[in-house]
């Protein structure tokens, strides 16, 4: 009886790890971005944080802006600012 219950324990101890390593969690977390006239989905890298659109031929990388021009952080300062 004592090595049937290593067997079973050592079995849902197998069926949890394989269900962490291939199911929980994905390696991406799926989302959507809209623009004006369109919506198009992205996937982000769970581990990375690394986000992709798909374009019509395949997932692209979306890039962080190096340099937002003073007038344009002014503009979305004064739309989105907490009001006092």
């Amino acid at each position: 009886m004592k090595a049937r219950g290593r067997f079973t324990l050592a079995s849902a101890l197998l069926f949890v790890l394989i269900l962490v390593a291939f199911v929980w969690p994905t390696l991406y977390r799926y989302d959507r971005i809209k623009s004006v006239d369109e919506e198009a989905p992205v996937r982000i890298n769970r581990f990375t944080g690394t986000a992709e659109v798909l374009a019509h031929d395949g997932w692209r990388v979306i890039r962080k802006p190096d340099f937002v021009p003073r007038d344009a952080l002014d503009s979305i300062w004064a739309k989105y600012a907490p009001k006092q």
